[in-house]
């Protein structure tokens, strides 16, 4: 980096030599009695500046040089959830699926620490939410979950206990 300072600041002062090597000293007095030497100085220390910082943040300066494991204290949370049309069923009310949402949400405001994760089924098994422990992302996703998500109709829990595996 200072090797190409230097190169740019010998390229300036040869091309001004370049320049007032063919001028007589009245037309130099001239000139330079109009230039403001002082903010081209500026200037041109700016402009080195912001040239060395440039190559400094290309240079990805990191500080620290050790990764140390986040200690973490709580339990890893898999629901599972099923979306077959059976929970369509207006038994409990409003709906078995509603008032599942209901108790996962109330289940999922009072998580301190833990991570919680999402699998819903019906005829297959996905996972709908990995591990997290954003519970204003996993509330919001408990919220999209529907009866149709799943086209594939049953009740395949089996897959569901794999998945949370």
């Amino acid at each position: 980096m200072i090797i190409i300072l230097w190169a740019f600041h010998r390229r300036g002062e040869r091309s001004q030599r370049v320049f007032f090597s063919n001028t007589s000293d009245n037309v130099q007095a001239a000139i330079l009695a109009r230039l403001d030497l002082n903010k081209k100085q500026w200037r041109s220390r700016l402009f080195f500046l912001g040239l060395s910082f440039l190559i400094l943040a290309a240079s990805g300066p990191q500080i620290g040089t050790r990764v140390r494991p986040v200690e973490r204290k709580g339990v890893d949370l898999v629901i599972a959830f099923d979306t077959s049309t059976s929970m369509d069923a207006e038994d409990v009310k409003p709906s078995r699926l509603a008032k599942a949402k209901f108790e996962i949400g109330q289940l999922i405001s009072k998580l301190k620490g833990d991570r919680v994760a999402i699998i819903i089924f019906a005829g297959t098994s996905h996972l709908y939410l990995p591990l997290t422990t954003d519970y204003e992302a996993a509330l919001l996703f408990l919220n999209g979950i529907d009866t149709d998500m799943i086209p594939t109709q049953g009740t395949a829990i089996s897959a569901a206990m794999e998945n949370a595996m």
